[in-house]
């Protein structure tokens, strides 16, 4: 798995990239899903998105890092 960090100073966009997950990346989330393409896990206010497939891990970050 690809894992992109995001620190607190990011955490009021959370949402908004969790949406646009589900529109360009597809099934995925919170919950620990062997079906999902990305997973999101938060800690001490930072925020880690994982990737099974790096195309939409790039994607992901091209958009938002």
């Amino acid at each position: 798995m690809i894992e992109i960090e995001f620190g607190k100073d990011r955490y009021h966009e959370i949402q908004e990239m969790i949406s646009w997950l589900f529109r360009n990346v597809g099934h995925g989330g919170y919950l620990d899903d062997p079906e999902g393409l990305w997973k999101i896990e938060q800690a001490f206010g930072s925020s880690f998105f994982r990737f099974k497939r790096e195309q939409d891990a790039t994607i992901f970050a091209l958009k938002w890092k």
